[in-house]
C-alpha cells in the first residue's frame, strides 16, 4: 500500500513538471496572445463613452390629515368606504408599488409621450464635455419619436431598463433611483421626469377615483332619510375632499425628494483599467488552456 502510494504522488510530480514545461515551451505563443488581448481591451475600453449617473433618494409623502380624518371614522365606515372605493385601515407597500409603477412599461409609454425622452434613451451617439452638447445617431435628434424609427417597443423598454435603477429600504421606507446615461444633464432630467410624472399618475389616477365616489355618495345622500347613515356619509364625503384637496395642494403627491436628483460631475463608468486586466487576463488563462489542450490532443 505504501509503495502504490509512493508512485502515485510521484506520477502527479511528473504531471505537474510536464504540464510547467509544456507551458514553459511555448511561452512565447502565450506571451504574443496576452499581448493581443491586452492591447484589443484598450481599444475596446477607449471606444467605451463616459457615463453618468444621477440619483436621488426619495420618500413617501405623508398625509397626515388624511390619515386621522379616514382612521377616525373607521369603525363605523369600514363597509361604507368600501362600496366609495375608499381604503380604510389598509396598509400597502407604496414604496414597492412605485418602484413596480416605474418599471413598467405603461409607465414608459407614458414618458415616451414627451419631447427628447426617446432619443436620450436610444439615439445617443456621444457627448462633447467641452461643448456639453449631445451628439446623436444618424437619423436621431432631440425631438425624434417612435413613429420615425423602425425600432421595436421592447427594444426601447430594454434600454429603458438599462438606464434605470430602482430599490427600496424596507427599515427606513427611502426608494432610491439612479438613471445613468452618456449625458449628465440627460441623466438628471430624466430623473426629475420620472419623479414628477409618477407624482402627476398616481395624482390623477386618486383625483378620478374621489370624483366618482363623491358623485356616487351624493346621489345616495340625496335619497337616503335615515339620519345614522347621512351622517356617515357625510363624514366619507368630507374625507374624500379632503382627499381632493391634498392631491390638488401637494406638488409631490406619492413621493417627494429626500435627497434631491443632481448634475453629476464626474462618470459612474466605464472602469476602463479593470476592463483591461478582465480582457488580458482571460486571454492569457485561454492561451494556457489551448496549449495544454493541443499538448494532450497530439499526445494521444
Amino acid at each position: 500500500m505504501e509503495y502504490s502510494s509512493n508512485t502515485s504522488n510521484s506520477d502527479q510530480d511528473i504531471n505537474v513538471l510536464e504540464l510547467i514545461s509544456v507551458i514553459w515551451a511555448q511561452k512565447l505563443l502565450i506571451l504574443l496572445v496576452t499581448i493581443i488581448f491586452g492591447i484589443g481591451s484598450i481599444i475596446y475600453s477607449l471606444s467605451l463613452e463616459d457615463e453618468y449617473t444621477s440619483q436621488t433618494m426619495l420618500t413617501l409623502a405623508t398625509q397626515n390629515a388624511q390619515a386621522s380624518s379616514v382612521s377616525s371614522s373607521s369603525g363605523q365606515l369600514g363597509g361604507l368606504a368600501s362600496i366609495a372605493g375608499i381604503q380604510v385601515g389598509g396598509s400597502s407597500n407604496k414604496a414597492a408599488l412605485a418602484i413596480k409603477t416605474i418599471e413598467s412599461r405603461d409607465f414608459l409609454k407614458h414618458l415616451l409621450s414627451f419631447d427628447g425622452v426617446f432619443s436620450s434613451l436610444v439615439g445617443i451617439e456621444e457627448y462633447n464635455h467641452e461643448t456639453k452638447e449631445v451628439i446623436y445617431k444618424d437619423g436621431f435628434s432631440e425631438t425624434s419619436d417612435m413613429s420615425t424609427h423602425n425600432l421595436l417597443f421592447l427594444e426601447v423598454y430594454k434600454a429603458y431598463r438599462g438606464t434605470i435603477n430602482l430599490s427600496d429600504d424596507v427599515k427606513t421606507g427611502l426608494v432610491s433611483l439612479s438613471v445613468t446615461s452618456k449625458s449628465p444633464k440627460i441623466a438628471y432630467d430624466l430623473s426629475i421626469l420620472i419623479i414628477r410624472e409618477l407624482n402627476n399618475v398616481y395624482r390623477d389616477e386618486a383625483l378620478e377615483e374621489s370624483t366618482k365616489a363623491l358623485s356616487y355618495l351624493n346621489e345616495k345622500l340625496s335619497s337616503t332619510l335615515q339620519s345614522e347613515v347621512r351622517r356617515s356619509m357625510s363624514q366619507v364625503i368630507e374625507s374624500q375632499l379632503k382627499n381632493q384637496m391634498f392631491a390638488n395642494i401637494r406638488e409631490n403627491y406619492l413621493l417627494k425628494p429626500f435627497d434631491s436628483a443632481f448634475i453629476p460631475d464626474v462618470k459612474s463608468g466605464p472602469f476602463r483599467s479593470l476592463i483591461c486586466i478582465v480582457i488580458t487576463l482571460s486571454g492569457f488563462f485561454l492561451a494556457i488552456i489551448y496549449v495544454i489542450a493541443s499538448y494532450f490532443f497530439k499526445k494521444n
